[in-house]
């Protein structure tokens, strides 16, 4: 992987699926400091993520939100996406993995199939 800018080539970037289908945003970063180069470990997608990043008033609200919402099987801090597991970096995250094949939050997935997916332009249907 080349050297990129974490917070402009990667917070808050867009996160698709294999088949283009996106699903969420990298709302935050996991960063391995065991080494004298830092390196990304995981890419947290969630709104409890999220909440964290941001803090004060409105990112409490939104993370606790979250957990109360979040399934108990899922993970604290949300869905974690190994960087080995990004295809492509840029303009968007782009997985190698189909949605139905990863282990996404369970509200990722519902947002993305029931919500997203319908929005008008959210991906081109006719490729």
């Amino acid at each position: 992987m080349k050297d990129l800018s974490l917070r402009i080539a990667i917070l808050d970037q867009q996160v698709v699926d294999s088949d283009d289908l996106p699903f969420a945003r990298v709302d935050d970063l996991e960063l391995d400091l065991t080494t004298p180069d830092p390196r990304v470990s995981a890419l947290r997608c969630s709104q409890e993520a999220l909440g964290t990043r941001l803090g004060g008033i409105v990112g409490g609200l939104l993370g606790r939100t979250a957990r109360r919402l979040r399934a108990a099987e899922s993970p604290a801090g949300g869905f974690a996406i190994a960087p080995a597991e990004v295809e492509q970096w840029e303009p968007m995250l782009r997985l190698r993995s189909k949605l139905a094949d990863l282990e996404a939050a369970p509200l990722e997935k519902w947002l993305s199939t029931r919500i997203v997916r319908r929005l008008p332009g959210a991906f081109d249907e006719g490729e």
